[in-house]
């Protein structure tokens, strides 16, 4: 035995007699590569279920925001296009006026109202359409369930 130990090949010379207690100590028999610990079932389900309300409140709210800046938009330019099209009428039509605004993406439920100053409209006038817009949310993240949006242009009638 004593032969064994010195010798170069043994596992006691090639390691060292730590070496060889702390591969004794960590080998439980189940093979190599796996933990000591016992596995965590469910950890995933729970951190799902923790960060996923949180994650499509984030992604619903970025679409709701999106939508917002768009509807703003659209409806600027078609207010503005109406002014344009109620300064070269020859008569102003409000009607058409609100059509033309209406007719865009998204502002079929806009409220619109073109208004000289002074009335009537003539050489000179101003001509002002006002229109408001009504939008419902999607997410519910705000405690305000719609929100109005506004916007208005004016043009003088030459």
């Amino acid at each position: 035995m004593l032969n064994e130990a010195k010798d170069p090949g043994s596992p006691q010379r090639r390691f060292g007699r730590r070496e060889m207690l702390r591969s004794a100590q960590h080998d439980t028999g189940r093979g190599r590569g796996r933990s000591l610990a016992r596995p965590r079932r469910g950890q995933a389900i729970v951190e799902t279920a923790l960060v996923l309300p949180i994650f499509l409140l984030v992604v619903f709210g970025l679409f709701d925001l999106g939508r917002v800046v768009f509807l703003k938009v659209e409806l600027e330019n078609a207010v503005r296009e109406g002014a344009r099209a109620g300064m070269v009428m020859a008569t102003l039509d409000q009607a058409a006026v609100r059509t033309i605004v209406a007719r865009q993406p998204g502002l079929a439920s806009a409220t619109v109202t073109p208004a000289c100053n002074p009335s009537p409209c003539k050489y000179g006038s101003k001509l002002t359409v006002a229109a408001t817009l009504p939008v419902t949310l999607v997410a519910g993240v705000l405690p305000v369930p719609t929100l109005t949006l506004s916007a208005s242009a004016s043009v003088w009638l030459d």
